[in-house]
């Protein structure tokens, strides 16, 4: 096998660049060290505008006392011109006040902004550095791979002919490269029989307590719906086409008691469960016998199956 065959075969596989992957690091921790630095300014902004704002704090209540004893000196003849220049004094301390409690609430925004940028930064980067790692685990395996291929076109193996060499090789980069789903997150598919219901919540439908044939024709209609409401088309297709979808359609809306052969297929598709099929055989075989037999024919009376019982009830 050729070196361009090989390389072929290995792009084929799916194996990813893990000096690209490098890169992409790289890149990754750049950004991480520059949202660690956006987060370290503004966490000293924050800083500076909380130290801004207690100053202001302080200058403010000073400026309050000021002009409150200006109001006590005038009382005692002090002049207006004190209180006039103290209450300038505190206004200007509310203003200071003001804008230094803004600039704290921007600190604080921008320190959020910040620390969750730093946050994705350093999930981002993680990411990257799994699939360097996985990336990696893969070139070592497509250069085992790639050995064993150059190994088998030689045809130097006792044990083994080269061609079984060369099948053996392309399966494990077929095999080891195919994206593992669970592993990606995707749910392993439903099982094709309905799941059973929860103690004390008996839904199932029970085929031997039809007493006429319309009641069993309805049981049917019941357990079709306890089954997951399958279509007509979908339950053709599960039983490999034993019947029709208007052979099916027409059965479910007559009173009459459907073929055995159709009641089987039917049952089978909805659950694919063999005691289901046993127990409405079982009931179709009863309903039959009562309601349908030739007439002048004399039969036995059918007595029922025995239930089960209890643990510990009376036999």
């Amino acid at each position: 096998m050729e070196q361009q065959d090989v390389a072929q075969l290995l792009c084929q596989a799916g194996i990813a660049d893990p000096a690209r992957l490098s890169e992409v690091v790289q890149a990754a921790e750049q950004a991480v060290a520059a949202a660690e630095h956006n987060r370290t300014a503004a966490t000293r902004q924050l800083v500076t505008a909380s130290d801004k704002l207690r100053y202001v704090t302080t200058a403010l209540r000073t400026a309050q006392a000021n002009l409150e004893q200006a109001r006590a000196g005038c009382m005692t003849g002090a002049e207006d011109d004190d209180i006039a220049h103290t209450r300038a004094e505190l206004s200007a301390a509310e203003a200071a006040y003001a804008k230094a409690a803004t600039m704290v609430d921007r600190a604080h925004a921008t320190h959020i902004r910040t620390t969750n940028e730093l946050a994705k930064a350093e999930s981002r980067g993680q990411r990257a550095k799994s699939k360097l790692r996985a990336a990696q685990q893969q070139a070592a395996e497509a250069e085992a791979a790639q050995a064993t291929l150059a190994f088998a076109a030689g045809g130097e193996s006792p044990h083994a002919r080269p061609a079984d060499n060369v099948v053996t090789a392309i399966r494990t980069l077929a095999g080891s490269h195919q994206p593992n789903q669970t592993k990606m997150g995707n749910p392993p598919e439903l099982p094709f029989e309905p799941p059973k219901d929860l103690p004390g919540h008996a839904l199932k439908p029970n085929p031997l307590s039809a007493q006429t044939p319309a009641d069993f024709v309805a049981l049917m209609k019941q357990y079709r719906i306890w089954a997951g409401g399958l279509s007509y088309r979908e339950l053709v297709k599960r039983s490999h086409k034993a019947f029709g979808a208007s052979t099916l359609c027409q059965a479910l809306k007559s009173t009459q008691l459907p073929p055995e052969k159709l009641v089987r297929a039917f049952i089978w598709a909805c659950s694919f469960s063999e005691d289901d099929l046993q127990a409405w055989a079982t009931a179709w075989r009863r309903l039959r016998m009562r309601h349908q037999r030739p007439q002048g024919e004399m039969l036995a009376p059918v007595t029922a199956l025995p239930t089960p019982q209890a643990p510990g009830q009376a036999s």
